[in-house]
């Protein structure tokens, strides 16, 4: 296991609102010297909104310093918080802060807020992820989760990252702690990695995915931003593991550094 403070000091972290490392030289977001400070701005946005605290809350992270602000988009935000998102879009625009999105709960794949089940998941029960008695994964917070080994999961990330551009100036995506680094026992995880598959090899798929979707962000807009980050606690192998996920700006670590089996609070 990788503690945080042998992650943190082992991948040279710049840590500034999310503990991020730059995986180019280039960085695609316009910032002063060598700092991002990307400051969650999770729920503003949800049913009732006023614009004036919006508005009051950019000026005050502007004048400190922010420079991206990452809200969590859920299935349902794309078609029910239209016009409440565009509100935090403009208002941020107008002291010049970006807005980064967090697909969150998006197949049960990753965190990102509230803690809601997945509507696809829901409506797509074939692309469950199974343990080995054939009974599905159930994470505590929300619920199913998806396999990367569907089509539908991969058609349903692409086609909602697609929407999510169409509707807003989004120039960052966030996956915020992958939930899919796990042993795989859905039969179309079984036909491709066999029944017997060790974990690394499940882990590597879940990072081709992570790669494919990340390749499709940028074929379609090369510009935004990519980052992911994992638990702090993460076994070293899942960590150098999703460290090679390809079309990736920006990977860190969030989150408690020990475990739940070694006490305190989670």
């Amino acid at each position: 296991m990788l503690d945080r403070r042998t992650f943190i000091k082992n991948t040279s972290l710049i840590t500034a609102g999310l503990s991020i490392l730059p995986k180019e030289e280039k960085d695609p977001v316009n910032r002063p010297g060598d700092r991002l400070l990307n400051a969650y701005y999770f729920r503003a946005h949800m049913y009732t909104i006023v614009p004036r605290h919006v508005r009051e809350d950019m000026k005050w992270m502007a004048d400190v310093g922010t420079n991206a602000v990452s809200i969590a988009i859920l299935e349902q935000d794309l078609t029910a918080a239209v016009e409440n998102i565009e509100i935090v879009c403009n208002e941020a625009a107008k002291v010049g802060i970006k807005v980064f999105a967090v697909p969150s709960r998006w197949g049960g794949m990753f965190a990102g807020a509230p803690k809601v089940p997945s509507i696809f998941s829901v409506y797509n029960p074939q692309t469950w992820v199974l343990k080995k008695d054939g009974k599905p994964v159930n994470n505590i917070s929300s619920g199913v989760i998806s396999s990367v080994h569907y089509p539908e999961t991969e058609e349903f990330f692409k086609t909602s990252l697609d929407k999510i551009f169409s509707l807003w100036p989004i120039k960052g995506i966030v996956w915020d702690e992958p939930k899919s680094f796990m042993k795989d026992f859905s039969p179309k995880a079984v036909e491709k990695l066999g029944k017997d598959a060790p974990l690394e090899d499940h882990v590597k798929a879940v990072v081709e995915f992570h790669s494919r979707i990340n390749k499709h962000i940028k074929d379609k807009q090369p510009e935004v931003t990519t980052t992911m980050f994992a638990y702090a606690n993460q076994p070293e192998m899942v960590v150098q593991e999703a460290a090679k996920t390809q079309h990736l700006d920006y990977y860190g670590c969030d989150g408690r550094p020990w475990r739940m089996e070694d006490g305190g609070r989670p």
